[in-house]
């Protein structure tokens, strides 16, 4: 065998053998932006089902320098909430009850008070706009309905940031919740206010 074609057979040999190599080397393909979208579609669906459900955890608020924290207990039903607070946020204790029209506050004094709109009442309360209305979808990974909004997907499908409604939304962690994957920890950003929300006990 001459010298040019010895020399040509193993360039070829070396290039086949590089390319075994690159193609070993290949990481495992990972969902691609239009299957993580179509998986957020088919969560999104799913949760809007989600209808009962109970939820225990802990939340912290701050405000400039002032910050407080506390434990919650939600239970939610068609046409029906129920959010008990205790600790510094509620001044002790606070129960709030919705239905319809209708929001009943009433602290651990027993005195109650009554209003048509939730933000409306805490802001009266507590002196700060928590959107309790819209935070029953947000609690569940999914935007509220009807109000313009954009938002970020991690490579699963899950909502990693949402913005919507002057908030800034970020999931930082979900957790298995029976057959479902729930949000464990979000962060709530607006301009005044900062809220961090850990979701201990989904039911």
């Amino acid at each position: 065998m001459n010298l040019s074609l010895r020399t040509g057979l193993l360039m070829l040999l070396a290039l086949w053998l590089g390319g075994c190599a690159q193609l070993a080397r290949q990481p495992e393909p990972t969902p691609t932006g239009v299957q993580a979208a179509a998986e957020f579609l088919r969560r999104q669906a799913d949760l809007e089902t989600m209808t009962h459900w109970q939820l225990a955890g802990k939340l912290g608020i701050r405000s400039g320098d002032q910050a407080v924290s506390g434990y919650f207990n939600w239970q939610e039903a068609p046409e029906h909430y129920l959010v008990q607070v205790s600790g510094p946020v509620g001044g002790g204790s606070m129960q709030i009850e919705g239905r319809p029209g209708r929001v009943i506050l009433r602290d651990s004094d027993g005195r109650s008070r009554e209003a048509e709109n939730v933000e409306m009442l805490l802001k009266s309360e507590t002196g700060w706009w928590l959107p309790l209305s819209l935070l029953r979808y947000w609690i569940r990974g999914i935007p509220a309905p009807a109000l313009p909004e954009r938002h970020s997907l991690d490579p699963q499908g899950r909502i990693s940031l949402l913005e919507q409604a002057g908030w800034k939304i970020s999931y930082a962690s979900y957790r298995q919740a029976g057959a479902r994957e729930l949000p464990e920890k979000i962060v709530l950003d607006t301009d005044h206010l900062h809220i961090t929300l850990l979701l201990k006990a989904w039911q």
